[in-house]
């Protein structure tokens, strides 16, 4: 029974310390509509094995307080972060450029990234991460 209750509070251990975070854009950034910007995700690092399976970028428009799910789809595929050999303290991050559709609306709206990976402590099992965050951004022309 300890070793369940031990192994289940190293396994949320690490779900928790797998979020994924959003450094650029900043929450509160203007974002122009007719050019590309890059999405950096940063990811803590943890230990035991991780294998990344995929990450999902998305912007949504909001109107009257209201956004609609989670949008138009920015970015879906492999997710590798990597450390910057000159910025160590940095952590485990993946730059992405994206760009917003033809006739994406002004305004406010926000960025939401989902990521999805399996991590695996030493001599446990395979536990899946499914995390996401969201920032507030402002779309200009």
């Amino acid at each position: 029974m300890l070793k369940s209750i031990l192994f289940l509070a190293t396994s949320a251990v690490g779900i928790v310390a797998q979020t994924v975070s959003v450094n650029t854009p900043r929450p509160g950034d203007t974002i122009s509509a007719s050019s590309s910007f890059t999405v950096e995700v940063q990811q803590a690092k943890i230990a035991g094995e991780v294998d990344e399976i995929s990450i999902f970028i998305g912007i949504a428009p909001c109107s009257g307080g209201s956004c609609d799910d989670v949008g138009q789809v920015l970015y879906n595929g492999a997710y590798d972060p990597q450390q910057d050999p000159n910025n160590i303290g940095k952590g485990l991050f993946e730059d992405f450029l994206v760009q917003l559709p033809a006739g994406y609306p002004t305004g406010d709206s926000v960025l939401t990234v989902f990521h999805i990976a399996d991590t695996q402590a030493p001599g446990g099992p395979l536990v899946p991460i499914f995390d996401s965050t969201t920032i507030s951004v402002t779309v200009s022309t």
